[in-house]
């Protein structure tokens, strides 16, 4: 406002954009924070988070503090009102025509338009064709970074006829830009192009917006959201999962690991039996040829497969909240197998399996307390389905094949066989209104609507297949779904060791069990899981001193408004050291603040912001390192109470 008053436009401006960025980031900063809510995150998603919340908050916040946040908020948002009140007046004695036709009317729309919480170097602008040539280079000039610009054919002849200088400097300046024109189908690998290091917002800007640039905006925001699953997951369940784990250690260190499995996987027809609608159609079929596999499941299917007398040999688990409503209330289960994750909930690991088998997740192998757990044959398991993960661990254990029904990966038919009873399902997409929705091909070529992790758990099958395929053959028997490419689709009656095995008696073809695996009893060293929590206390106190001392640096720097940054370089050298070792538990851990820092310096521009964002992701680096450190202590003396319950009875 100040700026404005003394007549200084190009000032204020760039202020205002500098106001837009730092509330972006506020918003993200407070939305980390909700993940330390450790009630929200129990009683809105049924997880176990371990440990009290950080010591250094105060438990309340004094009324007069209070009073001044209050007071600060209502000036804060006075001003904007103010502000609102001055650009919208600025722009009324102009027409769309006039403002377009200079730079300064371009840049006092924009002024107008522009959200007033966005970052330029992560959120994404969707301009239409004919507006494009008139806004993009003034965007780009105040650092916005990643663009659509949406045209069809016709509007694609009219940039190419008018705006030839314009679509070259595309080539050469520094921004992401995609020219999708609607009349071909979308390119799914330009989402890469414009993936950034935090979850994008997306806005369609434009005063000439027709239902073609709506539409086309839809598509966007679909092919984005789709794209960026993995994204989202990594901000959201590493510290669940953590937590969870170590709340639990105690408990999950009586399991085996599922390393001990490949045995019984090994040269092994294994069929995956997925929770889908389409499951229901493949009953009858899997009944009468069940003995011909090693029959997985996940949870979701298995009330559908034991209510038709279809014992499953293992069942296989990845989520980490609560299934109980999932878990079939029937004794059956204490002859199957459950094959979980470490975080997995209690819900789960708790009900009467059989025998319970657990993994590591993904990110923390090559971790010393992982080591200890699983040894050194537990495979990397990529995939965020679970089906995706139970057809990874059978071709890591060497399968001789693996079959897929079930895996509808479409809503056209519902989302899950318990959903529809014992009705056969009926196709949602008969009526053709495919326009508004995510669709996938289906096997026989037809569209099929999905949702967008669906699309993602199909990449995740495609990326098996081109990686498995010339070791093993891959089926999909699935009845109606989706259509994975690089997998044999072929009904389950047609199925090659089906056909093969014919009429013979097979009782006793296959044992789905290692009769020498079953009389083994796992024995976990309490010991060395001590010294390997021990370790990574060790880590996370290390690195708590370093963020700490960082953080001091960082700040007194930016207050004295030094450049010598020499000192901090080999701190941070000495820190990313010890956060890159494999498996390392705090790096996953705070991968959310790591996500958050890489997005806010790529906004900064000059050093002494550098250093402010540096030194706030170091001060939450601190907070999250002894965090960690005190749920690792509490874990330990959890596992040596255990032992010492053990060693008295032992006495007895």
């Amino acid at each position: 406002i100040d700026l404005a008053l003394a007549a200084d436009i190009d000032g204020a401006r760039n202020a205002l954009d500098k106001l837009r960025v730092m509330r972006c980031r506020l918003a993200r900063t407070v939305q980390n924070r909700k993940l330390s809510v450790a009630k929200k995150l129990e009683d809105e998603m049924g997880v176990l988070l371990a440990g009290d919340e950080e010591q250094s908050l105060p438990a309340e916040i004094s009324e007069l503090d209070l009073l001044l946040y209050r007071q600060q908020v209502d000036q804060f948002n006075q001003s904007m009102d103010t502000i609102r009140e001055w650009l919208s007046s600025s722009m009324e004695p102009f027409s769309l025509e006039d403002l377009l036709s200079s730079r300064q009317g371009v840049d006092l729309l924009l002024d107008n338009i522009l959200p007033e919480i966005w970052d330029f170097t992560q959120d994404i602008i969707v301009l239409t064709g004919h507006e494009a040539p008139d806004l993009h280079p003034a965007l780009v000039d105040r650092g916005q970074q990643r663009f659509v610009v949406i045209t069809d054919d016709s509007g694609l002849s009219d940039l190419n006829a008018e705006s030839t200088g314009w679509l070259e400097s595309l080539e050469s300046e520094a921004s992401s830009t995609v020219l999708w024109n609607v009349d071909s189908p979308v390119d799914r690998d330009c989402a890469q192009l414009l993936s950034g290091e935090e979850v994008p917002q997306v806005t369609l800007m434009g005063h000439q917006l027709s239902d073609l640039h709506q539409e086309g905006f839809g598509e966007v925001c679909k092919l984005l959201s789709q794209a960026t699953i993995g994204m989202r997951s990594l901000k959201e369940w590493p510290v669940i999962f953590v937590e969870q784990w170590l709340g639990q250690l105690s408990h999950m260190t009586k399991f085996r690991s599922a390393s001990e499995l490949q045995p019984a996987f090994a040269n092994k027809h294994i069929l995956v039996a997925s929770p889908g609608p389409s499951l229901f159609d493949s009953l009858p079929m899997l009944k009468s040829a069940r003995e011909i596999f090693t029959v997985i499941a996940p949870l979701r299917s298995l009330e559908t497969l034991l209510e038709n007398d279809i014992s499953p040999d293992y069942v296989v688990h990845v989520d980490a909240t609560d299934f109980s409503r999932v878990l079939p209330k029937r004794h059956s289960i204490g002859a199957i197998s459950l094959i979980c994750f470490d975080h997995s909930h209690p819900s789960v690991w708790g009900a009467k399996f059989k025998q319970v088998y657990t993994l590591p997740d993904a990110h923390l192998i090559g971790s010393k307390l992982v080591h200890v757990l699983h040894g050194d044959n537990i495979p990397i398991l990529p995939g965020g389905s679970v089906s995706v993960v139970a057809a990874e661990l059978a071709a890591a254990f060497n399968a001789a094949s693996v079959t897929l029904v079930g895996q509808d990966l479409s809503t056209s038919r519902g989302q899950y066989v318990a959903d529809i009873g014992s009705n056969a399902a009926q196709d949602l997409d008969s009526n053709g209104q495919l326009d508004q929705v995510l669709t996938c091909k289906g096997i026989n070529g037809e569209r099929l609507r999905t949702q967008e992790d669906y699309l993602w758990f199909i990449g995740e099958f495609e990326q098996l297949s081109s990686r498995c395929r010339h070791r093993m053959p891959l089926f999909n028997s699935t009845v109606h779904g989706a259509f994975l490419e690089g997998w044999e689709h072929v009904s389950l009656d047609q199925h090659p060791e089906v056909s093969r095995v014919g009429g013979e008696d097979i009782s006793d073809q296959q044992d789905c069990t290692d009769p020498q695996l079953e009389a083994t009893r796992y024995q976990r060293c309490g010991e060395d899981i001590l010294q390997a929590l021990h370790g990574e206390r060790v880590l996370a106190r290390e690195v708590a001193d370093l963020s700490d001392e960082l953080g001091k640096m960082c700040h007194a720097l930016a207050e004295t408004g030094g450049n010598d940054v020499s000192d901090i370089e080999r701190l941070e050298a000495e820190m990313m050291s010890l956060l890159s070792a494999p498996g390392s538990l705090l790096h996953f851990y705070t991968s959310r603040q790591t996500l958050a820092l890489s997005a806010a310096v790529a906004s900064v521009d000059s050093l002494q912001d550098n250093l402010r964002v540096s030194a706030e992701y170091y001060q939450q680096m601190v907070s999250r390192s002894h965090k960690l450190s005190r749920l690792l202590l509490n874990a330990a003396e959890e596992i040596e109470s255990t032992i010492m319950q053990k060693e008295e009875l032992d006495d007895r």
